[in-house]
């Protein structure tokens, strides 16, 4: 074994010899330590910079926007703008229409009527950007009328006019006489008819043709017209005279087919409720579901000192028109009651009340649904049926003479 030993150390000695001997090589001198570059904050001071840049046009812009106040917004679904009828004011105001937003009430967009006309009746479309207006010779004698079409931008500024077909034979009523389906291609109407003994006329009317199908309702005449969201069903209000001194109220429904035809506008099955008619009117329009409507009965009550009778009754004229005389100011209409009556729309029979009465803003009662059903205007303010609060009052909305939404 000494000889491996041997030849072994040997080896490991001749190997050793060829490492190449290095010197130990000096530590770094020391010197001033640096903190380690932060890359990072080159990139932060840009956003912040930004950000700030960003905040600072934001707040000039809402010093100078001229939008509705965000504290302010109408919940979310509830539509955008209210348009409006309004009567003139003398003769340096005429009659317009008016577009206001539904939450602040504030001025967006109006249109005034040609000289010697007045705007009355309106509706709206469901996608809040184009309403319809009644607009008739501003004298009571006329028997003629034309339906205007509207359009708005998103700001509520009116951006298109146009009439809707020609010259519409009647003269418009003044109780809720006008009705779009929500897709706003089909508009229904109620006149009354020329002569002593014309009858009154449902008009339904293709909204881009401008071709019309006329409906006799009787003398009675026919008001409070609404339309289910599919636009299948017509619901109207039609009074019936049997009598000097008699005769009733009827809530109807009609079928409408996609024609725009109404098969049997009278048929006898059609009826949901009848209510007596004299010194009483109604207040009525269906849910956009078409199973319930809002009912409120009006009655005649006398001011002080108050003896005729409150509605000036339609007689005929020497040229066989039909004039109707002034209101008579010493009676004034008033609901019975403090609530709308919800009601079945198949059979007339009570489903519920709805107490949502206010101080009214227009003068007169009135209920217009929003396309959902979910929100009621009325005379009183806008109401959200879900939340069971009182009405919100729209500023720039007392006394106009329709408005809907």
């Amino acid at each position: 074994m000494g000889g491996v030993e041997d030849r072994l150390r040997d080896a490991l000695h001749a190997t050793a010899a060829t490492v190449e001997a290095r010197e130990p090589s000096p530590l770094p001198a020391s010197g001033p330590r640096h903190a380690p570059a932060r890359r990072w904050a080159v990139p932060v001071f840009a956003v912040v910079s930004v950000l700030l840049m960003v905040a600072a046009i934001l707040v000039v812009h809402r010093n100078l926007d001229t939008g509705p106040d965000r504290r302010l917004q109408r919940p979310p679904g509830m539509p955008g703008f209210i348009f409006a009828s309004v009567p003139a004011a003398g003769a340096g105001k005429p009659s317009e229409v008016q577009v206001r937003e539904s939450a602040t009430g504030r001025l967006r967009g109006s249109a005034q009527a040609p000289a010697g006309t007045r705007f009355a009746n309106v509706a709206a479309a469901g996608d809040g950007r184009a309403f319809f207006a009644v607009r008739q010779p501003a004298g009571s004698r006329s028997c003629r009328f034309v339906i205007e079409r509207f359009e708005v931008d998103e700001t509520g500024r009116i951006v298109r006019r146009r009439p809707v077909g020609g010259t519409f034979e009647g003269r418009s009523v003044g109780d809720v006489a006008l009705a779009v389906t929500p897709d706003g291609r089909r508009l229904t109407y109620a006149a009354d008819g020329c002569g002593l003994r014309a009858p009154g006329i449902v008009g339904v009317v293709d909204a881009l043709s401008g071709a019309e199908r006329r409906y006799p309702v009787g003398a009675g005449g026919a008001s409070n017209l609404s339309l289910s969201a599919d636009g299948r069903t017509l619901f109207f209000a039609r009074r019936v005279e049997t009598g000097a001194a008699s005769g009733h109220i009827e809530l109807r429904r009609a079928a409408v087919l996609p024609s725009g035809e109404i098969p049997s506008l009278l048929a006898g099955d059609g009826v949901i409720r009848r209510m007596p008619s004299a010194g009483r009117d109604v207040v009525v329009t269906a849910v956009p579901d078409g199973r319930t409507l809002f009912l409120v009965e009006m009655r005649a009550v006398a001011k002080q000192g108050g003896t005729r009778q409150p509605e000036g009754r339609v007689t005929g004229g020497s040229d066989g028109s039909l004039e109707v005389a002034a209101p008579d100011k010493s009676f004034e209409m008033s609901p019975v009651g403090d609530a709308f009556e919800v009601i079945s729309a198949e059979d007339g029979r009570q489903t519920g009340m709805r107490r949502i009465f206010g101080t009214s803003m227009f003068g007169k009662p009135i209920i217009k649904f929003d396309v959902s059903g979910r929100y009621l205007l009325s005379d009183s303010g806008l109401v959200d049926l879900r939340e069971n609060g009182p009405p919100r009052v729209v500023q720039g909305l007392h006394g106009v003479f329709d408005a809907d939404w």
